[in-house]
This record gives structure tokens, C-alpha cells and sequence, in this order.
């Protein structure tokens, strides 16, 4: 008797989206993570410098959750992407200083002021204090900060493109994400 894997007979597509948050026409989210820890911290330090946490050169990967659905239901129904596997990500992401930057002037009005390197950051986070005081910042978190990492988007670009979809950029949808934290901020802390 001869098995045959019934599984390579199923149709099958990858989907790797980087860091997803909330929608970029109204930044509703149900998931205060990623990014939001840079904002709970640029909230927690009202009124004192803000820091650049971490290197400044990395790429820090965000998706906006309307794209990510988008992306995946334009993939239901396209034959080129079965047996791809696709990158739902920003092709061109800012840096985590860029987003830091922009983040903290969205909320606060200022840039940050100083740079605590990633060795230090991740240290310190081991104490509960200095946890709280940067808004919860889990220390395995400062690895996406400063993680020099990139995508293959040839699969998911050729995607959108057929599909018409915009690339999602942060700086474009930022101020929505901003404002929906501020409204919220209360509820999550």
C-alpha cells in the first residue's frame, strides 16, 4: 500500500506580516503592543527628556491591520501566490529612531533628547521600576528595536500591485495610530 502526503496536494500560502497595528484610517487596536510601548513610555515621561532607546539604524517593521486583511483576502483569490510565501510588510520601513521620533512629536510634541544604548535598556528593563517607568517595555521587545532585519517582498509587492493595494507607510498613518492610544490611553494602563 502505497501513502501518498495529501497535504502537497493542498493548496497553501505563507503569510508573514511584521508587526501589526491598529487600522490606519481610525488606529482602533485591541493589541497595545509593538510600537505602543514606545508611546506608553513617551507618556509615562511627561515633562523629562525623552530617551532614543536602542540603536538608531534598525529597520522597524509596522503594518497597519486594514492592509494586512486586505492583503490576505487579494491572496484568497490569486492563483500566482499559492505555494509563496508573502511578506506583508512596509517594502521601505522607517528606522527605530525615525519612528521614535515621530511617535514622540505625534504625542508629545518633542523629539527625543539622548540615546540609552540597547545593552543598558535591555538591563534595566529587568527591574520592575524601571519597567513601569517606560510603560510596561518588556526587555525581549528592545530585540525588535535593534534588530537589522529585512524582507523578500517580491511576492507580496506583485500581489499588490495586481491587486491595487498601497504599500502601507507609517509616517502616512502614524497621527491615527497616536490619537486612538491618546483616546484609550487610560483603558490600557
Amino acid at each position: 500500500m502505497i501513502v501518498r502526503n495529501t497535504l502537497d496536494e493542498v493548496p497553501t500560502t505563507i503569510y508573514r506580516p511584521a508587526i501589526v497595528v491598529g487600522d490606519s484610517r481610525t488606529g482602533e487596536t485591541q493589541k497595545f503592543d509593538g510600537p505602543y510601548y514606545l508611546l506608553r513610555a513617551i507618556s509615562r515621561l511627561r515633562g523629562q527628556p525623552l530617551p532614543q532607546i536602542g540603536r538608531g539604524d534598525a529597520p522597524f517593521n509596522v503594518v497597519p491591520v486594514d492592509f494586512v486583511v486586505h492583503a490576505i483576502a487579494a491572496a484568497r483569490a490569486d492563483a500566482d501566490v499559492v505555494g509563496r510565501t508573502l511578506h506583508l510588510v512596509d517594502p521601505d520601513p522607517m528606522s527605530s529612531a525615525q519612528l521614535m521620533r515621530l511617535l514622540a512629536r505625534e504625542y508629545a510634541g518633542r523629539e527625543p533628547s539622548y540615546r540609552i544604548p540597547p545593552a543598558v535598556i535591555e538591563q534595566s528593563l529587568r527591574f520592575r521600576p524601571i519597567r513601569s517607568l517606560l510603560g510596561g517595555t518588556p526587555r525581549q521587545s528592545i530585540v525588535y528595536l535593534n534588530h537589522p532585519v529585512s524582507f523578500d517582498t517580491t511576492n507580496a509587492d506583485a500581489l499588490r500591485r495586481r491587486a491595487g493595494l498601497e504599500a502601507p507607510v507609517f509616517g502616512d498613518y502614524a497621527a491615527n495610530i497616536v490619537r486612538f492610544f491618546k483616546e484609550n490611553e487610560r483603558a490600557i494602563a
